[in-house]
């Protein structure tokens, strides 16, 4: 949709999250909790996304340097320092955070050691303003007042895609709903890509 284009909003809310994985269940919660009104999108019919064949397992370190150190070697020169410094930290707080919503449901994590639709629309600054997605057979826009927030997995379900970006192949898909939608959204969007060598 164009910059300038007048859009009709078939629906409003603070936050759009594109994906029901863990990523999509995290924001979504974190945001609802900050309180922002949440719409979770997902395109399967189950929720749960690549995130379900982890067997719960959440990526968790003890010490946000250890981490950055080991993020920096695995990545290869090929994810800037402001990006990995960031999720090193996050490796360190999700223990606690993961902790207390467990408490919600009674439970007590255990530790160890080792179809996307849309065209964003945009204003002038290239400020994402909503997203269209497909709803009961059409497509409707959403208008997110704070965020649109991608968690909508990979792209290993994408032939074109995997030939493209991965470095080594064949590359067989094991979960059905990672066909690149999120990411072919975002660069739509103008966003730029690094690291897709990596799955």
């Amino acid at each position: 949709m164009a910059a300038n284009a007048t859009v009709k909003w078939d629906r409003e809310t603070d936050v759009v999250i594109v994906g029901y994985g863990f990523a999509g269940a995290v924001s979504a919660i974190t945001a609802h909790d900050a309180g922002a009104k949440v719409l979770l999108l997902e395109k399967m019919p189950h929720p749960g996304g690549i995130s379900i064949l982890s067997g719960g397992g959440v990526a968790f370190a003890r010490s946000a340097d250890g981490a950055f150190a080991y993020l920096k070697r695995t990545c290869n020169g090929t994810t800037p320092d402001e990006v990995l410094r960031p999720l090193a930290e996050g490796m360190v707080e999700i223990i606690d955070w993961v902790k207390e919503l467990a408490k919600v449901s009674g439970t007590e994590p255990s530790e160890s050691e080792v179809r996307g639709h849309g065209t964003y629309p945009t204003n002038p600054d290239g400020e994402i303003l909503g997203l269209a997605a497909e709803s009961g057979g059409r497509e409707i826009n959403i208008k997110a007042r704070q965020a649109v927030i991608l968690c909508c997995g990979g792209f290993e379900n994408n032939e074109a895609m995997k030939l493209q970006y991965f470095e080594a192949q064949p590359v067989y898909p094991v979960y059905l709903g990672n066909t690149g939608d999120g990411i072919q959204m975002a660069q739509k969007a103008g966003a730029a890509l690094w690291h897709m060598w990596h799955f």
